[in-house]
């Protein structure tokens, strides 16, 4: 007797299946493009084996703003195309890649790459998912992730001044600093738990507030490192947080 799965198992099944096929693939110009699998010679979850001719067909899923907010290398075919244009379409050979398998983004039931406050909550954590991840975060005003305790921020190269606005200072020494006592401020650790990082978003300011906080109550020497490559930042991540703490200094 063969037990026939149920409706929902099949929609399940089916959607596990879809979404497995948004996926990235190697571009000499731009590193990482997303891409949907069309067809392949070995299963959905395309797990190669050891036939090196075992190929996969994709077809580029590029951003509908893609045109606009990509830099776009010189040689490129991609900074002015559409949807009909043949070299959307590749093959690929999964041997090409790490463990056999592209790597998968992280997508909603549209198939549109999704975007994580905490890089440690994406599903699919690879270089290209990361990559896309930040660069949807920046597309919505936003110049800072994290991964955990750690604090990623991306050079804008423009001031957004309502990042760092008294209000903005406030609202986070109120959430991560202080809490109201009979009418009177008090230094707070209940806002220290790691939970509490969903309300609010990633800032350099709550780095900041955690090491007040650590440095006030724990009565310990605080230090915060700040590192990047040349013109990430780093200077400017200093004043920032410096201006922050002198403020309840």
């Amino acid at each position: 007797m063969t037990l026939e799965p149920s409706p929902t198992e099949r929609d399940s099944k089916q959607s596990s299946l879809e979404h497995h096929r948004y996926v990235f693939v190697r571009d000499e110009l731009y590193s990482w493009l997303p891409a949907k699998i069309t067809s392949t010679l070995s299963s959905p979850s395309y797990a190669a084996n050891d036939d090196a001719t075992n190929t996969i067909t994709v077809v580029l899923a590029l951003p509908s703003d893609w045109r606009e907010t990509t830099h776009h290398p010189p040689g490129s075919h991609l900074a002015n195309t559409s949807p009909e244009n043949n070299f959307l379409k590749r093959t690929v050979n999964p041997k090409e890649y790490p463990d056999f398998h592209l790597p998968l983004q992280n997508t909603d039931e549209n198939g549109e790459v999704k975007a994580h406050a905490d890089i440690s909550n994406m599903e699919y954590i690879n270089e290209a998912s990361m990559l896309y991840n930040l660069r949807q975060l920046y597309k919505r005003g936003c110049t800072y992730s994290r991964v955990g305790e750690i604090i990623i921020s991306m050079n804008p190269f423009e001031w957004f001044t309502n990042l760092y606005s008294n209000e903005v200072q406030i609202s986070y020494a109120n959430q991560l600093i202080w809490r109201e006592e009979q009418g009177h401020r008090r230094l707070s650790a209940r806002q220290l738990d790691d939970s509490n990082r969903l309300l609010y978003e990633p800032h350099l300011y709550e780095t900041a507030s955690h090491a007040y906080s650590a440095l006030a109550l724990g009565q310990k020497d605080q230090s915060i490192l700040i590192t990047g490559e040349s013109g990430a930042g780093k200077t400017e991540a200093v004043k920032i947080i410096a201006n922050y703490l002198l403020l309840y200094e």
